[in-house]
């Protein structure tokens, strides 16, 4: 079965017209056959582009790991230099300003999602009202 995803159901309806009470109608250049080719030519094109999209994640997915292992290892010559910096000042002001930043692999593409608590809005922050304000007063009540 031809996949119809990217071309609309009136199509397919257009398709289903000539093979079936049109399949004797021919106009120049349109006809049933001609139609079935583009559909045909359509879900070629929609399976390249499946399997490029694939390989694109497959591609992205080693590069990231690639960028990992490199930041691991700069990581670690990082500190290296910060041990051996602690007796040479030249090396030690070289290295003063250097950060790694290290990405997090997101395996389902949500990267940009936080943890923890939300931060506080500007309503959050806003003074409380007088009725908010007071101080509760204790009372003593007898039995």
């Amino acid at each position: 079965m031809i996949s119809d995803s990217a071309l609309p159901a009136s199509f397919h309806e257009l398709v289903s017209l000539f093979d079936n009470a049109l399949s004797e109608v021919r106009f120049p250049g349109v006809d049933a056959d001609v139609l079935r080719t583009h559909q045909a030519d359509v879900a070629k094109a929609e399976d390249a582009v499946r399997e490029a999209e694939g390989a694109l994640a497959e591609a992205r997915l080693a590069l990231r790991e690639r960028e990992q292992a490199a930041l691991d290892r700069a990581e670690r010559a990082l500190s290296y230099l910060r041990v051996f910096a602690t007796d040479d000042e030249t090396v030690a002001g070289a290295i003063a300003g250097l950060s790694l930043s290290r990405p997090v692999l997101a395996l389902n593409g949500d990267a940009t999602r936080r943890r923890g608590r939300p931060r506080k809005t500007v309503g959050d922050l806003l003074p409380l009202s007088e009725m908010e304000t007071e101080q509760p007063t204790l009372s003593m009540v007898s039995p």
